[in-house]
């Protein structure tokens, strides 16, 4: 999920990334955000195949997940999410990627206006629709999402995660089209 999230942030903000799928393996080779989304869907796809899947005990599932998950995020919204929520946050995860990185442009009340040169593709009915569909198997109004939030002592550093992820906000919200 990690590099799901990573791959998604990436390509959402930068028109170029690196694509690491190896361990301890480098490249210089850019591809372009479209490249990089791709790959964040594959790795989102592949979190929800093994969360439907591959949990072959829910008590080690949550001890696991207690231990990763810093105390002060299990608060609120935050706290250890089951399988189904995390893959309902994949869902709005993939939704999202979709929605932020297409133009639907809407000039002087034209639908069907068009922004020359642009760098990214339009949305058509097909994107539209599975935005629809993400969307509806997305997060809930009862479930958990991965939150990060501050804390007196060792909570997260805005300048840590600056260096780490070019987006040091975790900002996983319900889509909610009608």
């Amino acid at each position: 999920m990690w590099k799901g999230y990573a791959y998604a942030a990436v390509g959402s903000l930068y028109y170029a990334g690196l694509i690491v799928d190896q361990d301890g393996v480098g490249s210089n080779r850019y591809v372009v955000k479209d490249s990089v989304l791709a790959a964040s869907d594959k790795y989102l796809q592949m979190a929800a195949g093994l969360l439907s899947t591959g949990i072959a005990s829910t008590e080690d599932y949550n001890a696991v997940l207690g231990k990763l998950i810093p105390s002060f995020c299990q608060v609120g919204k935050g706290g250890i999410l089951t399988p189904d929520m995390w893959i309902r946050n994949i869902n709005t995860m993939l939704a999202r990627n979709l929605l932020i990185n297409k133009l639907a442009p809407f000039v002087n009340g034209n639908p069907d206006a068009v922004i020359g040169k642009a760098s990214t593709g339009v949305m058509t009915a097909a994107d539209w629709n599975q935005v629809l569909t993400l969307s509806g198997k997305g997060i809930r109004n009862n479930d958990l999402v991965f939150t990060g939030r501050s804390a007196a002592a060792n909570g997260f550093s805005v300048q840590r995660w600056v260096v780490s992820l070019p987006c040091p906000q975790v900002s996983i919200l319900p889509l909610r089209l009608k």
